[in-house]
């Protein structure tokens, strides 16, 4: 009976002992990843006259630069068993009442959806409209909105599967974190451009 109990306990004491490494393992790995995304930011930081917002134990640094009256806000989420790790762009900006937009890049399963009838607003573009799904209030501002520039601005981004949205604030995101710098200039990028356009529009 004692050795049973024995053997129990050992049991016990090794599944704690294969948990803490397991946790310490990743909160290493999380501060490995949160000190390089750290380097690129200060570097994009300094680049654009922003500045970084150091993280917490569980959560990435941001990147805050100063643009039309306020600031970009460069986010990042970490992902979970259902959805990928994503890297935003935040602005607040003062968007007309009941004024939305949204281009996400299309899926087969988009095609199937529109079948059914999913909004999917054409610019008469086809190189950008058999890629994006575009979705908004008013179709003659959204056709209004998506310049030559900003399509080619996500169009360049489109294997990184770009979301904008245009609501109470603007953000655009993809499903992923940046592997390389560039990869963060021209996420960046694109986030000033959109963010230009709705300020030429304003």
């Amino acid at each position: 009976m004692d050795n049973l109990s024995d053997q129990i306990t050992m049991m016990l004491a090794a599944q704690v002992a294969l948990f803490v490494v397991i946790i310490l393992a990743a909160v290493l790995y999380h501060r490995r990843q949160t000190q390089r995304h750290f380097r690129w930011m200060q570097a994009q930081a300094a680049k654009r006259g922003g500045r970084v917002k150091p993280a917490t134990l569980f959560s990435y640094p941001e990147i805050l630069i100063p643009d039309q009256g306020g600031e970009i806000r460069i986010h990042l989420t970490a992902g979970s068993r259902y959805s990928p790790p994503r890297t935003h762009a935040f602005f607040r900006f003062p968007i007309p009442k009941g004024y939305k937009i949204h281009v996400y890049r299309e899926s087969v399963l988009h095609k199937a959806v529109k079948v059914l009838g999913l909004q999917d607003i054409q610019l008469g573009h086809p190189a950008f409209d058999q890629e994006f799904i575009i979705q908004g209030s008013d179709p003659h501002m959204v056709r209004n909105f998506l310049t030559s520039e900003i399509q080619h601005t996500l169009l360049l981004a489109k294997d990184f599967y770009p979301s904008l949205e245009i609501k109470n604030e603007m953000k655009l995101s993809v499903p992923r974190h940046f592997k390389e710098e560039q990869e963060y200039d021209s996420f960046i990028d694109s986030a000033m451009a959109v963010l230009r356009r709705l300020s030429q529009m304003a």
